[in-house]
């Protein structure tokens, strides 16, 4: 970081590195804290002499004179410009994995450790013929066919142990008229820091035409 004091009427020989579009916020900061006699923080841009723009964050504070009066202004400005490049990409990255949950033509979900429902989407509401309020109240085993939920527990356990990253599996489950919807169920375990397990995320695809019209052919 840099720091620096300046005479309070030298503040504005500062501001003529700072971007012309961020001039009258900053100069508006210090100069009410100048006259309020307090600190600020705040982030803008500076232009360097080469004409590179780069983003700092700045924090100041007000020095009095024997009499009380504002005399220096001192602080210091880090240049924070890499670290809100990342912090964009960042949030530009989870904004796109939002919209392409959210608007997914097959049903996606999160899943916790425990089995609860962490974020779904409309695709999978529609597919089970529930509010996302009604399947927020069951567990995915619990809107499973009795015969199927516990046929990928195995595969569950070797995702928490590390022997597989993923898995598909055909499963059957309950929609909530009470018919049997035939889904391909892929399932991911999400790590954080550390390889530290944080939820499962799951796609299904309803599979229930396709396997009616196998069976019709085959029946054919």
């Amino acid at each position: 970081g840099l720091g620096g004091t300046l005479e309070t009427g030298r503040v504005l020989d500062y501001l003529d590195k700072v971007h012309a579009d961020d001039r009258a916020r900053v100069a508006r900061v210090i100069e009410t804290a100048v006259a309020e006699r307090r600190g600020w923080s705040l982030d803008y841009r500076i232009v360097r002499p080469d004409g590179e723009v780069r983003m700092v964050h700045a924090r100041g504070e007000v020095v009095l004179d024997e009499q009380g009066r504002p005399a220096v202004v001192r602080g210091t400005a880090q240049d924070v410009t890499e670290s809100r490049r990342v912090e964009d990409a960042l949030r530009a990255a989870e904004q796109l994995f939002r919209r392409a949950f959210d608007d997914a033509p097959i049903g996606m979900a999160l899943i916790d450790l425990e089995g609860r429902w962490l974020r779904l989407n409309r695709s999978l509401s529609q597919m089970l013929g529930r509010t996302e309020q009604d399947l927020r109240a069951l567990r995915l085993s619990e809107i499973s066919h009795p015969d199927d939920e516990r046929a990928d527990r195995p595969l569950v356990q070797e995702l928490l142990t590390g022997r597989r990253r993923s898995y598909a599996i055909e499963k059957r489950l309950m929609h909530a008229d009470g018919h049997v919807i035939n889904t391909l169920v892929h399932v991911s375990l999400m790590h954080g820091d550390g390889e530290r397990p944080l939820y499962f995320l799951c796609q299904l695809v309803d599979i229930t035409e396709r396997r009616r019209a196998e069976a019709e052919r085959r029946a054919g």
